[in-house]
């Protein structure tokens, strides 16, 4: 009995051990951006390949905006005064290019790039 009980208890200090190993989970990354009548907060941001990524857009103008990044099918349509939020990961390093698809807002500066950097091996 003696014997099952140390091997229990070494048996769960390993496992704390090599919990406490692990690499850290990261943080989850917010990126806001604002949505004005008719231009973004900011046109570049910069994310790592292969962490989740939040993308909260707020409408601060009178119009209807949206959200777009072709590549991820990400389409967010945000009212305005409202605030719309979207999670995606980037699977490897590139530039994309964000827009708002509204008619009229893409040719008016409404897009801007999203550089993905390569993520930490």
């Amino acid at each position: 009995m003696k014997r099952v009980f140390a091997a229990l208890l070494l048996t769960l200090a390993l496992a704390g051990l090599l919990a406490a190993c692990a690499p850290p989970t990261p943080e989850p990354v917010v990126i806001t951006i604002t949505a004005n009548d008719i231009f973004w907060s900011q046109n570049e941001v910069t994310v790592t390949a292969g962490q989740e990524v939040t993308f909260r857009i707020h409408n601060e103008g009178v119009l209807d905006h949206d959200f777009a990044i072709d590549e991820l099918d990400v389409h967010l349509h945000i009212l305005p005064g409202e605030i719309g939020e979207v999670t995606v990961m980037f699977p490897e390093a590139g530039t994309l290019e964000f827009y708002c698809s509204v008619p009229g807002h893409i040719d008016a500066g409404m897009f801007g790039t999203i550089l993905v950097t390569e993520g930490e091996d």
